[in-house]
């Protein structure tokens, strides 16, 4: 596994590659899908893959390829990359977000007609009310995933989880419910609920002062978030619906999501490449299988390299953990004046021992596996410490889906 290589074996390896450069071991995506699966066959539960961590179609259908049986499809996040992968030969997908755009719910359209198993997420009236006039319109019937809300609520004002779904009470999906029973052009397809603040949440970080505030609320979350999905799916199948599938959870969360019994799939996709910030969940034991490359070009001051490029920062809530995270060489470290720079970083020697040299690699680890792929055309894939091929990301293939 790279995780397990020396910086000097690894810097060998890259001699005769040019800079910035994406790298993708297999051997750890292996040892992770091994981590997530053994997980859900115990509770006879599927993984969903979610693209929207990957963005790159090689690698989205090596993990679906590894054990069919327990993948129940894929998770996209836009209707034009679900039209790419559907035509790439993949048929169980869900559009994990909602979509008003005439141009691209044509789109949906034509995959329906087409044949393929794809269904939407849809929480407002207006999502009930655009989905069921398109298909009246079309003579089909679109398959709708309801989206629960997954966050904590300490008050009005104070919510600790995500904004996304409208349907925060038994109230609110009553109303959804009796909205849509009549619409014939809509199936109640699924239901979802993420629980970003236990599946989003790295509560393991190094120097995190707060990190035994966030298992508190992540305990809390586990059980309200387990009784509010119970009570919700009460309702639904006490009002005559039969959704096939209940989503639930991401990688943070699998050890909590997959023992509530209502649950049939579990999303993963960051997980299975284990960027840095997965490295830091108190229930994970996972291998970094994800990394980039830059080139030293300067040595500026004594202890001092500077690199070409660098400055990948995640998205989300502005914090240092959503920088990169220097993997090799040990013994250096960044400078917190220039950070992590878009055309050039600085890093300061600290083991005196290390060989550094003009036109050397310094090995980073995005925080966010799938952003990394919004900045390679192509990632350079190894297997048994060996590379064995590049592969093409949406970028390479010139695809841009946000």
């Amino acid at each position: 596994m790279l995780a397990n290589l020396s910086y000097y074996t690894l810097r060998e390896l890259l001699k005769n590659y040019s800079f910035p450069l994406a790298l993708i071991d297999l051997d750890g995506i292996d040892y992770n899908f091994e981590f997530f699966s053994t997980r859900v066959n115990t509770y006879s539960k599927k993984i969903r893959i979610a693209t929207k961590s990957i963005r790159v179609p090689y690698i989205i259908k090596y993990i679906y390829e590894k054990n069919p049986s327990i993948i129940s499809g894929l998770m996209c996040y836009r209707i034009r990359e679900a039209q790419y992968l559907f035509n790439q030969g993949f048929n169980n997908i869900f559009i994990a977000y909602p979509e008003v755009n005439k141009n691209d719910l044509n789109i949906l359209i034509k995959m329906i007609k087409s044949g393929c198993n794809v269904s939407i997420t849809a929480d407002l009236l207006e999502h009930f009310n655009i989905l069921n006039k398109l298909g009246k319109e079309n003579n089909c019937v679109i398959n709708v995933v309801l989206e629960l809300d997954g966050s904590l609520k300490i008050t009005n004002s104070v919510n600790l989880g995500v904004r996304r779904s409208s349907i925060q009470s038994i109230s609110d999906l009553k109303n959804r419910l009796s909205f849509i029973r009549n619409m014939k052009n809509i199936n109640l397809y699924g239901v979802m609920l993420y629980e970003a603040q236990i599946a989003g949440v790295a509560d393991n970080l190094p120097n995190d002062i707060t990190k035994h505030i966030k298992r508190k609320i992540k305990q809390i979350s586990i059980e309200k978030v387990k009784d509010f999905r119970n009570d919700c799916l009460e309702v639904i199948y006490d009002q005559g619906f039969k959704p096939e599938i209940i989503n639930g959870g991401g990688s943070g969360s699998v050890d909590t999501t997959i023992k509530e019994e209502c649950i049939t799939e579990i999303t993963i996709g960051s997980g299975f490449l284990c960027s840095h910030l997965f490295s830091y969940y108190n229930n994970l034991e996972l291998i970094p299988s994800i990394f980039y490359a830059i080139e030293i070009v300067r040595k500026s001051d004594e202890n001092f390299v500077t690199c070409m490029g660098g400055g990948y920062i995640a998205s989300g809530s502005y914090g240092k953990e959503k920088q990169p995270e220097i993997f090799l060489p040990k013994g250096i470290t960044y400078t917190n004046i220039e950070g992590f720079g878009e055309v050039q970083t600085p890093f300061k020697i600290l083991d005196k021992k290390l060989d550094l040299n003009l036109g050397d690699p310094i090995i980073l680890r995005h925080a966010k596996a799938g952003e990394l792929a919004e900045h390679f055309n192509k990632y350079l894939v190894f297997k048994d410490n060996k590379i064995i091929s590049e592969t093409e990301t949406y970028r390479g293939l010139g695809l841009s889906f946000l």
